[in-house]
């Protein structure tokens, strides 16, 4: 059981039962590790467009919309 108390801060400070702590770890067998990461990884990123394929893509249209900005200021500048 948990036992609070207000420390000199001002703060609730929670104490708990070594025990308690303990017994959730021995809860817990070693046998279940029935997790398989590679068909893990095969559902969730095998087919998908990942970001190191968009990157480039992404690149090149900030650059083409940056050079069609300042193309566009540098024409209103000239029509002053």
């Amino acid at each position: 059981m948990g036992l609070a108390a207000v420390g000199p801060t001002g703060i609730i400070d929670l104490m708990n039962d070594d025990d308690e702590y303990d017994s959730d770890f021995d809860d817990q067998s070693d046998d279940d590790d029935d997790f398989d990461y590679e068909s893990f990884v095969e559902d969730n990123f095998g087919t998908g467009v990942t970001n190191t394929e968009t990157k480039p893509l992404w690149r090149l249209v900030a650059v083409v919309l940056l050079v069609v900005f300042i193309g566009g200021l540098l024409l209103q500048i000239a029509a002053l």
